[in-house]
């Protein structure tokens, strides 16, 4: 429990950016607000569950939590109250990863899981970060849960011994942001999305060199965009379905945020299609989810090679398996993508990738 003074102090600071919240115009800075989160983040924190709600709500109603100084400086704060992975020589020059917001509401197979695994296949480290579902049927987490994989086994103590092992590793979020736990019931009762729900995709905590961002909403892309340029990123792409998909759509066109130090705003954007990638479009009724087991069941055949390549699931997992390689470097072209990604799975590279990771996650 924080002591009087620690309180005092804490109701001042709360109450004045507050205020500033919702004076016109908006002048409220980051350190402003990050300044107040570390107190509501801290262990003994001061603030009462009523004020962290008054604040998360206020950003929201005024869209503070839109603003990419903020995102930045929040994915900052939230990985120093998270466990820190010291980066290894071994491991190169870093990972790749691709995760979306989630909140889509369109419940499609776990492609970003798989099209991680497929890329794991093909030599390149990926390691992905995540949670179980809050809006579709199955996650990341839980589609890899019930094809055995020990996340919880996964902390930052038993990570080195993980990656010599796989080209493949999940880390499951909870553990690397404990934190969070703190504020869990508040974001709950509060029943609106707050800037914990797009914060998370940016929370990695291992350090990645490449990424692919999906999000929920056209107007988030610029944003993620832009907080990955202020973060130092240097290879990445957020990417928005039409049809409102967090991931690169296989039934029609998605708008690409891709980082470009040669443009004056650090990213420059582009419609992508099936069609560019060489693959034919389908309708996101053909690529839904089922349940975790149901999942993990399809999973098991696309990596035993019984899934077709013109099969829907498959050409949605190409695509976005293809784009990854591209912006890590791996692949000169989206065509060359897809064919780089399918070598991946006829080859066995995939299966191997995630049996390496379930194998290993279960025995550190």
């Amino acid at each position: 429990m924080a002591d009087a003074d620690v309180v005092a102090q804490f109701n001042k600071d709360i109450k004045t950016l507050l205020k500033q919240i919702d004076a016109s115009p908006l002048t409220v800075t980051p350190s402003q607000i990050t300044h107040v989160f570390r107190s509501i983040l801290s262990p003994s924190s001061p603030s009462t569950p009523a004020q962290t709600s008054a604040l998360l709500v206020a950003m929201r109603l005024r869209e503070v939590d839109r603003r990419a100084d903020v995102i930045a400086g929040m994915v900052e704060l939230m990985k120093e109250f998270g466990h820190k992975v010291e980066h290894r020589e071994e491991w190169g020059d870093g990972f790749v990863d691709i995760v979306g917001t989630g909140g889509d509401g369109q419940n499609t197979f776990n492609v970003s899981t798989t099209a991680a695994i497929v890329v794991g296949g093909c030599g390149v480290k990926v390691c992905k970060h995540g949670n179980k579902a809050s809006t579709s049927a199955s996650g990341s987490a839980d589609i890899l849960i019930s094809f055995g994989c020990a996340l919880n086994s996964l902390t930052y103590d038993t990570l080195p011994r993980i990656f010599p092992s796989t080209s493949f590793a999940f880390l499951y979020a909870p553990l690397y942001h404990p934190s969070l736990a703190s504020v869990a019931p508040i974001r709950s009762s509060i029943g609106i999305p707050t800037i914990f729900n797009i914060l998370g995709p940016l929370l990695n905590p291992v350090k990645v060199k490449a990424r692919i961002l999906g999000v929920h909403s056209e107007w988030l892309g610029s944003v993620y965009a832009e907080a990955l340029r202020l973060l130092g990123a240097e290879r990445g792409m957020v990417v928005w379905g039409e049809e409102g998909l967090d991931e690169l759509s296989i039934a029609g066109p998605s708008r690409v945020w891709i980082l470009d130090s040669t443009r004056p705003e650090g990213y420059r954007t582009e419609t992508l299609t099936p069609e560019d990638f060489g693959l034919t479009r389908h309708p996101l009724s053909s690529v839904a989810s089922g349940t975790p087991t149901e999942n993990a069941a399809l999973l098991k055949k696309i990596l035993v090679g019984e899934v077709g390549r013109e099969e829907p699931v498959m050409q949605f997992i190409l695509l976005n398996a293809a784009a990854l390689l591209v912006v890590a470097g791996v692949a000169g072209g989206w065509k060359e993508g897809v064919e780089v990604a399918w070598q991946s799975v006829v080859n066995g590279g995939a299966r191997e990738a995630l049996e390496g990771f379930a194998k290993v996650s279960s025995e550190v």
